[in-house]
């Protein structure tokens, strides 16, 4: 479990670590999605509009949510020393939150119904 913590933990980094791990995280699903279309294979939707911002923001909101989050809660109450790592996951999580809502709601209304679709399908 403490390794899979680990691999997954970059989200419960401080938020300049983090930013980085987002931006190398979401380049590889970008290459990845493209190299699945060129080959003519199902892309998954979580690996489509990642040049979005908003997109890339939803999609770790996403991944704290369903996947780190329930992790690190058990580890932080097996480790008391990793702990600290909920805080920066839970503001991580808000900061992600505010800018997906900041960016959306800067775009035109008809930008923003496109990129729901997207998001759903």
């Amino acid at each position: 479990m403490l390794i899979h913590g680990a691999d997954l933990g970059s989200v419960a980094r401080p938020l300049a670590v983090t930013l980085k791990w987002v931006d190398r995280v979401c380049a590889e699903f970008a290459q990845q999605a493209e190299r699945s279309a060129a080959l003519g294979l199902f892309v998954p939707p979580h690996l489509l509009n990642l040049d979005d911002e908003a997109t890339r923001y939803r999609l770790q909101m996403n991944f704290i949510d369903y996947l780190v989050a329930p992790l690190w809660t058990t580890i932080g109450g097996l480790l008391p020393a990793a702990r600290p790592m909920l805080g920066h996951l839970q503001a991580n999580r808000l900061y992600f939150s505010e800018q997906a809502a900041l960016l959306t709601a800067r775009r035109p209304s008809s930008a923003v119904a496109g990129a729901a679709t997207d998001a759903e399908g």
